[in-house]
C-alpha cells in the first residue's frame, strides 16, 4: 500500500495448501516453496487465511484487497473472487464486532503491551494503527461496504502520512481510547440500521467455507496423483 512513500518496498504472503501429511497430523503448512525470497515473502496456510478471513481479521482482509495479487491456481482464484465479492456486499457488517475487535486489539496490543525499542519503530507502528483506525471509521460511516474505492480513499491515508512525517508527538493511551470511543459510537449507530441482508451474508459464509474445502481436496488429489500415478 506504500503508506510511507512511493519508494516503499513490497512484501508478499504466499498461500500454501497442506499436503497429505500436514492434514493427517493436523498441522498448518508454513514453509515457503523452494525459490521464494524469504526476505520479502512469507508463507501462510491457505486454510488459516480462510479461517481468519471469515472471522473478519483486518490483516487478512487487507491481503484480500492487495493490488498485486498473483493467482496462478484456479481453485484459489475462485475462492479469492468469492471472498472479494462477499466483502463488497456487506459481509463486514455480518462480522462487524469481530472486525472492529481485530483492529482495536491489533492497535492496543502493539502500542501498549510491549516496549518500543526506538522512536522510529514506534512511530511506524502508530502510523499504521492510525490508518487502521481511520479505515474502521470510514467503513462505519459508509454502510460497511469494503471495495477498491474504500481501500484507496485519500482520507483513509491522510492522517497516518501526516502523523508519520509531520506530527512530533506520540499518542497517549487516553488519545487512543478517545478515538476508539468515537468510532464505537458510529458502530452502534450503523448496526442499528442493519444495512445488509443477513441471509445473503450467511450464504457467503457457507460458500467460502465450501470453496476452501474444494480447494484442499483438489490439492490433495493432485498430490496423490503425482506420487502414485
Amino acid at each position: 500500500y506504500h503508506l510511507d512513500n512511493e519508494a516503499s518496498d513490497s512484501d508478499y504472503k504466499v498461500f500454501v495448501a497442506p499436503d497429505f501429511i500436514d492434514l493427517y497430523q493436523g498441522r498448518e503448512k508454513f514453509s515457503l516453496p523452494i525459490g521464494y525470497d524469504e526476505e520479502h515473502e512469507s508463507a501462510l496456510d491457505v486454510r488459516a487465511f480462510d479461517k481468519r478471513l471469515r472471522a473478519a481479521n483486518f490483516n487478512s482482509i487487507e491481503l484480500l484487497f492487495s493490488k498485486d495479487a498473483k493467482l496462478w491456481d484456479e481453485a484459489l482464484a475462485n475462492y479469492y473472487t468469492l471472498a472479494r465479492e462477499a466483502y463488497a456486499n456487506h459481509y463486514v457488517a455480518y462480522k462487524w464486532y469481530a472486525f472492529y475487535a481485530s483492529v482495536r486489539g491489533h492497535c492496543l496490543h502493539n502500542l501498549f503491551k510491549r516496549n518500543h525499542p526506538s522512536l522510529n519503530s514506534s512511530r511506524k507502528g502508530e502510523a499504521r494503527s492510525l490508518w487502521m483506525l481511520n479505515f474502521v471509521s470510514y467503513v462505519a460511516a459508509h454502510g460497511f461496504v469494503i471495495n477498491d474505492n474504500a481501500w484507496n480513499a485519500p482520507e483513509v491515508y491522510e492522517l497516518p502520512r501526516r502523523y508519520r512525517f509531520e506530527e512530533p508527538e506520540i499518542l497517549t493511551e487516553d488519545d487512543w481510547m478517545t478515538m476508539f470511543a468515537n468510532v464505537e459510537s458510529k458502530v452502534h449507530k450503523e448496526l442499528a440500521r442493519k444495512p445488509y441482508n443477513e441471509l445473503q451474508c450467511q450464504q457467503f459464509e457457507n460458500d467460502m467455507q465450501l470453496a476452501m474445502q474444494k480447494l484442499i481436496a483438489t490439492s490433495l488429489r493432485q498430490e496423490l496423483e503425482d506420487k502414485y500415478a
